[in-house]
């Protein structure tokens, strides 16, 4: 009663281009809210919401990556006493930091910390 491989591979596809496409009119459609409301609020007011949402979703993401590195299911994935617990807690400490960084360079408004959060994000 499942599909074969060839139209699991067709549904697949045509799934993905549609899922880009939402996905680019999304961004646009952010793009284009972004730019209303600095319009509106200003840039500085905007840009530091913006940030300290960044960070705090950051901080979140780096949460719960240091809580699934300590699940006992996650030490049984893939080879026994592999990589990925230490690989998911550095990546969850890199998250905690860099947030850090985003909400003193929101609370701040330095423009060095704010260089630093940008470069962050983008390791990130």
């Amino acid at each position: 009663e499942g599909l074969t491989l060839t139209e699991l591979e067709a549904v697949l596809q045509n799934n993905s281009n549609s899922a880009g496409a939402v996905c680019l009119a999304a961004m646009l459609l952010h793009l284009l809210c972004a730019h209303c409301s600095a319009t509106v609020l200003g840039y500085r007011y905007t840009s530091q919401r913006t940030v300290l949402a960044t960070s705090l979703l950051g901080g979140c993401l780096g949460v719960a990556l240091l809580t699934i590195s300590a699940l006992p299911e996650t030490q049984e994935v893939g080879v026994k006493h592999g990589d990925l617990p230490e690989l998911l807690i550095g990546t969850g400490v890199a998250a905690l930091v860099f947030s850090a960084v985003g909400v003193a360079a929101a609370l701040t408004q330095r423009p060095l910390l704010l260089a630093g959060n940008g470069v962050a994000m983008t390791l990130l």
